[in-house]
């Protein structure tokens, strides 16, 4: 250490440790139905939470997996790729998500509103449709999946 002054400080500085704190980050579930928006959003979490590194980000999305899903994945998990991880298994995940037709196929034959709320059943219908089924076309596939007394409430409302 070096000689004290009169204030009592001494000529070296103190030594600064470097930490590096880790960030909370769980991302959600994985949405079947819209693995491209899910991975947009957690992309913005990793972005917010400073996780940059590629190998990071194939952990985090590995430990969310489900089973089934997983399993589709297995050969990426039991050997982490090397170069980009986390891209490669985006673009597996991606590769497995419904097709577009499926999703169309979903929404004009499958799609019930159960549970759910009708402005619910909306909201999935439009996300499923993906901006390709006209606002007109829409509206009558959404009214035939809701009860008679919804369908005479709601005949004024506008999806478009």
């Amino acid at each position: 250490m070096g000689s004290p002054h009169e204030n009592g400080e001494s000529d070296t500085k103190p030594s600064v440790s470097a930490e590096i704190a880790r960030v909370a980050f769980k991302p959600p579930p994985l949405w079947r139905n819209n693995v491209e928006l899910w991975f947009s959003q957690i992309e913005s979490q990793f972005l917010i939470s400073g996780i940059s590194q590629e190998e990071t980000k194939f952990h985090h999305v590995i430990a969310i997996l489900e089973e089934d899903i997983l399993s589709c994945v297995s050969d990426l998990v039991r050997c982490k790729p090397n170069d980009n991880p986390y891209t490669q298994l985006k673009n597996r995940l991606t590769q497995l998500a419904d097709s577009e037709s499926v999703r169309l196929r979903h929404l004009l034959s499958d799609m019930q509103l159960g549970d759910k709320k009708p402005s619910q059943l909306l909201h999935e219908m439009q996300d499923l449709s993906l901006g390709k089924i006209e606002g007109s076309v829409l509206r009558m596939l959404w009214f035939q999946r809701l009860p008679v007394l919804y369908t005479v409430l709601t005949e004024n409302i506008n999806v478009e």
